[in-house]
């Protein structure tokens, strides 16, 4: 199955209709699709997220927690049933070799790791602040890492990147 992330970096082209056409597309934490449906398509499946707020706020999409401590977290009743959470073996492979792994670093390892034909878009190694609203990421994240990472497995064919 054919899976996009859409990241939160800035959008350069306008690429809603490929995003769209994905089996299933996948965005992160506090994303904005109105007024950027051209850059970054109409359609959301699966939500990323780290913080409770980030997936609260839901319907008809499934969610997916990364905790950024491995502990208990509770959410409200209502879609407690609905949330999934990324792998702790793999969450704890992960902050083994890198400490301050982005949402979507984690989330690319995490569905690669279940078999999914990935495919990035709108990750520019924090470049840029957010294409919605120019916020820096958080400066202990290492994007030149990240970068480095996905590229390695683009040429292994385990990734496609679209700039």
């Amino acid at each position: 199955m054919k899976l996009i992330l859409v990241g939160n970096g800035k959008q350069h082209s306008k690429n809603g209709k490929i995003i769209d056409s994905f089996d299933k597309v996948v965005r992160f934490n506090d994303f904005k699709i109105k007024g950027y449906e051209d850059y970054v398509g109409y359609r959301t499946d699966i939500v990323v997220g780290v913080k409770k707020k980030d997936l609260s706020i839901y319907d008809n999409v499934e969610l997916i927690f990364i905790p950024t401590l491995i502990r208990n977290h509770v959410f409200d009743k209502k879609i407690q049933h609905k949330i999934k959470y990324i792998d702790i073996d793999l969450l704890n492979d992960i902050l083994q070799e890198y400490k301050f792994p982005t949402s979507g670093y984690r989330a690319v390892l995490h569905f690669l790791s279940i078999g999914y034909d990935v495919t990035i878009i709108g990750f520019d190694g924090l470049k840029s602040g957010h294409y919605f609203d120019n916020d820096q990421m958080w400066d202990k994240h290492d994007g030149d890492y990240e970068m480095n990472e996905f590229r390695k497995l683009e040429a292994e064919n385990k990734l496609t990147i679209i700039d």
